[in-house]
């Protein structure tokens, strides 16, 4: 099974079944964990408030199989400070960013909960203020 967490069901990609985050809840339905051969879960992470991010990223983690894939992005909190130390964007745009977040994190912190949860990193990119990071579960 391949799943894709999104906000809105519509946003998922096809052959992939939607699971929806609503507020700081993910649905698995039935999903049981171990049973993903893929598991995407694309600009999520900042949906969720700083007290169940972790939580809620070890349940999205737990639904991998061995041997599967995980996507993962969001926001790097630390990209997005640097941009507006540097005038990359102005105090409205960096406002704008923060105020549609729950929660932010970056490529490095997440990366280190990904690999110290068992999976290798297989690609990491920043693009913009974006991470991305792809990886397998050994």
């Amino acid at each position: 099974m391949k799943i894709d967490i999104v906000k809105d069901e519509k946003a998922a990609i096809g052959n992939y079944k939607p699971v929806l985050v609503s507020g700081d809840n993910i649905d698995f339905f039935n999903i049981s964990d171990a049973e993903c051969e893929e598991v995407r879960a694309i600009n999520i992470m900042d949906t969720f408030s700083t007290q169940n991010l972790h939580k809620n990223f070890t349940s999205i983690l737990k639904k991998v199989r061995l041997g599967g894939k995980l996507v993962v992005s969001g926001i790097d909190c630390n990209i997005l400070s640097r941009q507006l130390v540097s005038s990359q964007i102005d105090e409205s745009a960096f406002s704008n960013v923060v105020s549609e977040c729950n929660s932010m994190s970056s490529l490095r912190v997440m990366a280190s909960a990904i690999k110290s949860s068992g999976f290798t990193i297989e690609s990491q990119k920043i693009s913009g203020t974006f991470y991305e990071i792809v990886a397998k579960r050994g």
